[in-house]
């Protein structure tokens, strides 16, 4: 879980802003041949891209390699349950990141047949809470 939180920054309760503008650098896919598209927008957890993680690294077996272009840098805070309106922000609770319409969430090189990485990518697509598509180099 630590590795997947920014090192250092300045501070850790944000405002929460409306990210809507499209990010043109991860339209098309740089380093693998397979990748996971954002088909909508929302926020992905720290947790989310665990799971992900652990589902592509056991399936893949250490035939493949895997590139993220994402990293969860927003702070997302939130108060206890039945603590009174008021008396400041709540505390850090985890972190997230952005994620657009068009945004090329993981890529994919492997060994393995092109149909069998598709079905893994399948696989991990539902842990994230949005809709995604599959698309190839």
């Amino acid at each position: 879980m630590k590795m997947l939180q920014p090192k250092k920054i300045k501070y850790y309760k944000l405002h929460k802003k409306k990210y809507r503008q499209i990010k043109y650098k991860t339209l098309f896919l740089k380093f693998g041949t397979i990748g996971l598209k954002a088909l909508e927008f929302s926020y992905i957890s720290s947790f989310q891209l665990k799971a992900i993680d652990f589902i592509l690294s056991k399936k893949l077996k250490r035939k493949g390699k895997i590139w993220y272009n994402i990293f969860p840098n927003l702070p997302i805070t939130a108060k206890p349950i039945e603590i009174r309106m008021g008396k400041g922000k709540g505390n850090l609770k985890h972190w997230s990141s952005f994620v657009s319409t068009g945004f090329i969430i993981l890529e994919v090189i492997s060994n393995i047949s092109r149909l069998s990485t598709v079905e893994i990518l399948k696989k991990a697509s539902l842990k994230l809470p949005l809709k995604t598509k599959v698309i190839f180099f």
